[in-house]
């Protein structure tokens, strides 16, 4: 009995800690890509997507190993994998920069190279001490997949101990030390349960040795499919949520944890009324937050601007946990005995990656919007949904076709909802938008109910065609566009005669379509706000270096370029290679060519404008401005101590420092002062929300800084002031330390 006990504490401890070294792992060298990416979302879609691969390349070799080698050579085997990660582990960035459009191979090549073999040694974990535990014929052995639920909860330790603990308590390097030397131990503990002796079979507990009933290709599509759809939804939630928010491990690690969470909640055993109650609420759950996207992209179309997204966000996570629970539900009622429990955990792992590569591959290749997230939702109720057998007894429901039939229908009307467009739909009221494919969509799963099987076909392609239909008939959408770092729509406003330039739901510039008003700065940046107030002084004669160059960190539609002058350089850093040609594009926006027909040298700069603005000469510009919002999500990285030490490198020694802080979730006025007064720099700041949005001018807010007592005077002259002293005190953001949740005045509802 008390060496059942010891071996049980010995696996479940080994389990444990390498489960939430994992999750500790993930977030942490995905933080240290960021700043490389310019803080783009998809690197946390893209890192777990790599992460899902070695894991199922992980669980591979467990498979391949217990079923190909001889048992005693195993454990060998495994204490050289162990050792590896000891020997080949760098935490270092690669010293190439990433490029192009899609950097996603970057990101692979980044992650391998730092700790490719690190997490191959922990992904093999859980199957091999499972599989080992078995062997073992302690107390518990015969179903050893509890385990599973307890590498879970460690998997959910890892994820809650970064953000609240880790990432504000250590610098990035003393993180990389901390994991370095606790997979050292981890793995010392993981070689000592590896070598436990098995057992011979005891009269109470037998572990099957003779092989089950041969696993049929059905066993492998229900568990691809009970993996693949949660994955997925976890990420889409995580972007739609981070594009607008911030790409910053917090957001990303609430979906994770709830993905986690089911996993344990189902492997635990949990009462069949719980299987009962989720599977009910499931499909009604996800069908509500597929109407609240709905309204988010409507109320986009009809106002030019977006509920925030913060809005019914609870709601979402719900959600996703009920609808985790009723996949992961499945999957644990359908597991296989212990003999296959390594082929079972392959197809796990490979569901998963699946899962991530619609989000991270597929999707981008299909759609110029972000659709997978309420697609999958569709499919997801489509998958769970049920109906008692007597439905399907009723006359009117019985189908005299040939079952073949269905998936015919089915890919058939897929294709005719991707690829067909109704214009007409485009001029009716919002409202109708909705209810019209509702209908529509009712009438195929009526006309498709000859019982189960047809019923799910019918409403997955009911659901699809409303998602799909709601997406493709934005009214006045002249141009859309995805790659890795967002989506970006132009969009005409025929009522206000304007030209729109979205990045998500949010307005990044717009441009007057009256050919008297081409070229002219509008919107955030129109000359009576606080931008065109300051660059009209700094461009004066009464302003120190008039003609001097600018650098602009963020395009956008170009609008800045409009205040430029004959004979001046302006110098745009822009990551996004959408954002450039369609700024470059005077079919759609002229500010840059209308620059430089009147003799402004522009010139354009693509990648990160943190790293490419280092290779500028020192004491260079009189003028940098920071506009580089993804959306409304905050780049943290041009926001750091290091980030101003570098942009005050390159400033004349009278030139300013302006920062674009309007934001619909953030106040970032006392971290700008934090960081200002690191420097013992003056700062100022403007607000015109006291205006009435005007037909071209939007309420925006600016802070600047400047050593120049003349520029401060003259600022405070036309209204600008001093930010006042919050209530609470702001820690200073570095390259190794960022709070942006401490910033956050939106409230989650």
């Amino acid at each position: 009995m008390i060496r059942s006990y010891l071996l049980w504490i010995g696996f479940s401890l080994a389990l444990f800690l390498s489960a939430t070294m994992m999750f500790v792992l993930e977030p942490f060298i995905a933080k240290k890509l960021l700043p490389d990416l310019g803080g783009s979302p998809n690197v946390w879609n893209t890192a777990v997507l790599f992460f899902q691969l070695i894991l199922f390349i992980g669980y591979l070799y467990a498979h391949l190993l217990c079923t190909k080698v001889k048992q005693n050579l195993q454990k060998f085997v495994h204490l050289a994998v162990l050792a590896l990660p000891l020997l080949a582990t760098s935490f270092n960035l690669p010293l190439s920069e990433p490029t192009g459009a899609s950097p996603i191979a970057w990101v692979f090549i980044s992650l391998a190279s730092m700790t490719g073999a690190l997490f191959f040694a922990l992904a093999t974990t859980a199957p091999l001490l499972q599989r080992w535990f078995a062997q073992t014929r302690a107390q518990g052995s015969g179903d050893p997949y509890i385990l599973y639920a307890l590498s879970n909860a460690g998997s959910i330790l890892g994820l809650l101990s970064y953000p609240l603990w880790i990432e504000s308590h250590f610098s990035l390097f003393e993180q990389g030390n901390i994991i370095y030397w606790t997979y050292a131990g981890t793995a010392l503990l993981i070689a000592l349960a590896s070598f436990a002796p098995a057992q011979e079979e005891s009269a109470t507990i037998v572990l099957e040795n003779t092989e089950d009933s041969q696993l049929s290709f059905s066993h492998y599509g229900r568990w691809l499919l009970y993996t693949s759809i949660p994955a997925s939804l976890m990420l889409g939630l995580t972007t739609y949520v981070s594009t607008e928010l911030s790409s910053l491990p917090f957001f990303w690690v609430v979906p994770l944890l709830i993905y986690l969470l089911s996993f344990v909640i189902a492997f635990a055993k949990p009462p069949a009324i719980l299987m009962r109650l989720v599977n009910l609420a499931a499909p009604p759950l996800c069908l509500l937050v597929v109407y609240m996207i709905f309204k988010q992209v409507i109320s986009v179309d009809t106002r030019g601007e977006g509920m925030p997204i913060t809005e019914g966000i609870s709601l979402h996570l719900v959600a996703l946990l009920v609808t985790c629970l009723a996949f992961h539900m499945r999957l644990a009622e359908d597991r296989p005995k212990a003999n296959h429990l390594t082929r079972f955990y392959l197809m796990v792992s490979a569901g998963g990656m699946i899962g991530s590569s619609i989000n991270t591959f597929l999707a981008p290749l299909i759609f110029d919007a972000w659709i997978e997230y309420p697609l999958v939702l569709a499919l997801a109720v489509a998958s769970l949904t049920n109906l008692p057998d007597r439905f399907f007894s009723l006359p009117s429901y019985k189908s005299k076709l040939p079952k073949a039939i269905w998936p015919v229908v089915t890919m058939t009307m897929l294709l005719l909802v991707i690829s067909i467009k109704l214009p007409i739909v485009s001029s009716l009221e919002p409202h109708w938008r909705i209810l019209l494919p509702l209908f529509s969509g009712l009438a195929v799963v009526l006309a498709m109910a000859g019982n189960t099987t047809q019923l799910r076909a019918g409403l997955g392609v009911a659901l699809s065609f409303m998602v799909l239909l709601v997406y493709n008939l934005e009214p006045g959408t002249v141009y859309r566009a995805r790659n890795f770092f967002g989506c970006l729509k132009i969009s005409v406003d025929r009522q206000e005669n304007l030209l729109q330039f979205f990045h998500g739901i949010t307005i990044h510039g717009m441009e007057s379509l009256d050919p008297e008003l081409r070229g002219k700065p509008v919107s955030y940046f129109h000359p009576r706000g606080p931008i065109g107030e300051l660059t009209s002084y700094l461009n004066s004669k009464n302003a120190p270096h008039p003609q001097d160059p600018v650098a602009v960190v963020g395009l956008g539609c170009g609008t800045l370029a409009a205040y430029g002058k004959a004979g001046q350089k302006m110098v745009f850093y822009e990551i996004n290679r959408d954002v450039i040609d369609v700024a470059g594009d005077p079919l759609y926006f002229t500010y840059l060519y209308e620059a430089k027909k009147r003799g402004v040298n522009t010139e354009i700069i693509e990648g990160d404008g943190r790293l490419n603005l280092a290779k500028a000469p020192y004491n260079y510009y009189k003028l940098i401005i920071l506009d580089a919002f993804n959306s409304d999500s905050i780049p943290t990285h041009l926001l750091t101590r290091e980030a101003l030490d570098l942009y005050l490198s390159k400033l004349k020694p009278e030139g300013v420092i302006a920062f674009q802080v309007t934001n619909n979730y953030y106040n970032l006025k006392p971290l700008i002062k934090a960081l200002a007064k690191s420097r013992e720099l003056p700062v100022l700041y403007r607000n015109d929300y006291d205006i009435a949005r005007e037909k071209r001018r939007y309420p925006t807010e600016w802070v600047v800084m400047t050593r120049n007592q003349i520029t401060l005077d003259r600022l405070s002259e036309l209204g600008w002031k001093e930010i006042g002293a919050g209530k609470d005190k702001i820690r200073l953001w570095t390259d190794d330390y960022s709070n942006p949740i401490k910033l956050l005045i939106t409230p989650f509802s």
